[in-house]
């Protein structure tokens, strides 16, 4: 009963001892940076948000011809 006492704790002690450590997210290329295609470290850019353009007045437009 002690040696299966035993075994239980220290399999759950390693157990819990790997899950404390951090996964590394950043894949080796530090704050910033990511892996590319090629495995290259790249520098994370800014989101970028394309807006649908609107009419715009005083532009000619074939078969229509100019909107005001």
């Amino acid at each position: 009963m002690r040696k299966i006492f035993v075994l239980a704790v220290s399999a759950i002690a390693a157990a819990s001892a790997l899950a404390v450590v951090p996964a590394e997210a950043r894949q080796g290329c530090g704050a910033g940076f990511h892996r590319g295609p090629a495995g290259v470290c790249r520098p994370n850019r800014p989101v970028v948000v394309v807006r649908p353009a609107g009419p715009r007045i005083g532009v000619f437009y074939r078969g229509r011809g100019y909107w005001d």
